[in-house]
């Protein structure tokens, strides 16, 4: 069974070589060659497609593109880097007599074989969980636009227990100036420019860090009431946890029997966990089904990639979603995590928000070549490598392949990091638009 087959299988998420959902191809075929080889599927009348999946047989493509012949002439519509052993194309809805699949550049010159399947898929009638991370700092960089292209919100950065004595604060902030600025009027700040700005219904979850042992906090229990205390006071929908967290057999005993007593003491209030997608999980069933939401970390992975890129479609898409159903989660749980930075592809420490080099990347590429000299977290001077984003394109493809796979929803670290709504390079608003292009659900 290939792997694809077998994440298809454990997860119920319809897609694959057969249909999507229900969904026959219009058309399919396959092809080899060296670079600039190319798949032409011709049809006898205009024909409705909105989605292409390639499979491909190993991992050799680095740069291909799909084009439509509309109005007499090829036009581009679809850009990407990698096919990898699958990709979910999110190409936009067209009628067209004739498709042109390109590879223009592989590893070595040639590929062995690309299974290429076009849809014209029919909306899906489900909800869809938007989820943007907001840092409540004095620094907050939001677009209003932007808030109301989400329907669920995390709100992280100065929310904290104390391991001890389960006490819930919000810190103050100390700015790179040394003044020192309110954490409770920047926690609030941010709680009301995303009550003033949403629209329709939303939710909104806190994350929690500890100060102090987390073993001893999660032992302890004493957190409980307080967190149901806090939720309370600013009537917020649940918390949320980013602990990277247990790490042996005895944590993971006492983590279980926390999200049990959690839930018991927040009742309807619901639990998120930020998990990372590299590490190894050993829920129980019962601790699994208090958890509402995993929020699966998918980037910062460069040293699992060949090209070192840190969130590239299959590794940090299907691959991870595969991950976390392999474990026990059900697909509506999760949230597929989805970048609005790069990280460079030799790993170094730096973090470069999407807004300042959009204009580089353009609607279909996710690599800023130029290297450059900066400081680093460390205030030391680095240089620069090329460095990998998530562009438009591969933000839709991503959301796409969750709608169509079942996926819960997605999530965004973090919406500070995106231009404006109003640019047509916005990733919140690919968000949306894909969501709303393809789902029945009032959005």
């Amino acid at each position: 069974m290939s792997f694809i087959s077998k994440f298809l299988r454990l997860s119920n998420c319809q897609i694959c070589k057969e249909h999507i959902d229900g969904t026959y191809p219009v058309v399919s075929g396959e092809f080899s060659g060296e670079d600039g080889a190319c798949l032409d599927f011709n049809f006898d009348k205009p024909t409705a497609l909105n989605a292409i999946t390639l499979f491909e047989k190993g991992e050799n493509v680095t740069d291909f593109e799909i084009y439509a012949h509309i109005d007499g002439e090829y036009s581009l519509i679809y850009k990407q880097n990698r096919c990898s052993p699958f990709r979910f194309c999110a190409i936009p809805q067209i009628e067209t007599t004739k498709i042109r699949i390109l590879v223009l550049k592989t590893r070595s010159g040639h590929f062995h074989k690309i299974s290429a399947y076009a849809y014209n898929l029919p909306k899906k009638q489900r909800e869809f969980r938007r989820t943007a991370y907001v840092i409540p700092s004095v620094n907050m960089n939001i677009d209003k636009g932007n808030i109301g292209l989400y329907n669920n919100f995390n709100l992280i950065g100065n929310t904290k227990i104390d391991a001890e004595s389960g006490k819930v604060s919000i810190v103050d902030e100390v700015t790179d100036d040394g003044v020192t600025h309110s954490g409770k009027e920047s926690f609030e700040r941010a709680l009301k420019l995303i009550r003033e700005n949403c629209k329709g219904d939303f939710k909104i979850v806190a994350t929690f860090f500890t100060e102090g042992p987390i073993e001893k906090m999660v032992q302890k229990r004493n957190s409980i009431p307080e967190l149901r205390r806090f939720m309370d006071e600013y009537n917020l929908d649940g918390i949320s946890f980013d602990w990277e967290y247990p790490k042996n057999k005895k944590q993971w005993q006492d983590f279980d029997k926390y999200l049990i007593a959690l839930k018991e003491g927040i009742g309807e209030k619901s639990i998120t966990l930020a998990l990372p997608s590299w590490l190894r999980y050993n829920f129980s069933e019962k601790a699994l089904k208090c958890i509402d939401v995993a929020e699966i970390m998918t980037y910062d992975n460069m040293q699992r990639d060949v090209d070192g890129h840190h969130s590239e479609f299959f590794s940090d898409g299907p691959n991870a979603i595969y991950h976390f159903v392999n474990k026990g989660f059900k697909l509506s749980q999760l949230n597929l995590g989805l970048p609005y930075y790069a990280r460079p592809v030799n790993a170094t420490g730096y973090w470069s928000d999407y807004s300042t080099e959009v204009d580089k990347l353009g609607r279909y590429c996710n690599v800023a070549e130029n290297e450059y000299e900066d400081i680093d977290w460390k205030k030391k001077t680095i240089t620069v490598k090329p460095r990998f984003y998530n562009c438009c394109q591969m933000i839709e493809d991503k959301t796409a392949f969750c709608i169509y796979g079942n996926v819960g929803g997605i999530m965004c670290w973090q919406l500070g990091s995106d231009v404006p709504a109003s640019h047509e390079l916005s990733l919140s608003s690919a968000v949306y638009k894909t969501v709303k292009e393809r789902t029945t659900k009032t959005v």
